[in-house]
């Protein structure tokens, strides 16, 4: 699935995030990775939001999702050289 499918089927099924506050919360979590990896927010939030659909659909307990999907964001970026 590529990630504009994701994206597609996320935003249609309203999986990514319960309301804005949960919106809210993972904003910051892309930022502070992004900011933590000298990523762009961009590039960050693509490998986010394909990780956090991934993920969501798994989760049992939705509270700690930021923190683990941010840590397997981190571990992807590490392994791939940075954009030009």
């Amino acid at each position: 699935m590529s990630i504009q499918q994701i994206d597609l089927f996320a935003m249609n099924n309203n999986l990514l995030y319960e309301d804005e506050a949960d919106r809210q919360r993972h904003r910051r979590f892309i930022e502070a990775t992004a900011e933590e990896l000298q990523r762009s927010v961009e590039e960050v939030t693509q490998f986010y939001e394909e990780a956090l659909v991934a993920m969501a659909a798994e989760a049992r307990v939705r509270d700690y999702l930021p923190i683990f999907v941010s840590k397997n964001v981190k571990r992807s970026l590490n392994h791939l050289p940075r954009a030009k």
